[in-house]
């Protein structure tokens, strides 16, 4: 939901009062689409493997954290 969200007020600049940058657009629209995969693909495994879904869910952590380096980056910049 985030991410169509987010895709709606980037193409609609007036809604917002600061627009997005294309660089912070794509850094989120990265963050809400990896964090949707990652628990759509625990759920059908979470049927096959209840504890291997809490564990696949812990690959977040990482991607997480390399994405907020990369907006830290770009904010500093």
């Amino acid at each position: 939901m985030h991410l169509f969200l987010l895709l709606y007020v980037a193409r609609r600049p007036q809604l917002v009062s600061s627009p997005l940058s294309a660089p912070s657009v794509r850094l989120l629209a990265t963050d809400f689409g990896t964090t949707a995969l990652v628990f759509l693909a625990s759920v059908p495994l979470a049927f096959v493997s209840p504890s291997g879904a809490k564990w696949c869910r812990l690959v977040l952590v990482p991607i997480r954290v390399v994405l907020g380096q990369l907006r830290r980056r770009r904010q500093e910049a």
